[in-house]
């Protein structure tokens, strides 16, 4: 979000940064995610529909995909 389309444009940068980010030379994400009884083994950006402004407020919208293991399936 922000008050110009700008802003909300780098700010979908630093989602899609955060999420998406590896460490170099290892292939681990950056950051991790933790979800209480499985592994995550995936990420990826499912969906982005860009900027879009209602009443003077611009909203980046970003889809992001976890995909999960857990034990014993």
């Amino acid at each position: 979000m922000g008050t110009t389309a700008e802003q909300a444009s780098l700010q979908a940068d630093k989602a899609r940064q955060a999420f998406l980010a590896r460490v170099p030379g290892s292939g681990q994400y950056l950051n991790p995610i933790t979800v209480t009884g499985a592994t995550v083994i995936g990420r990826e950006l499912d969906r982005e529909e860009g900027a879009s402004v209602v009443s003077s407020t611009y909203t980046y919208v970003q889809r992001f995909v976890l995909t999960v293991s857990t034990p014993n399936s």
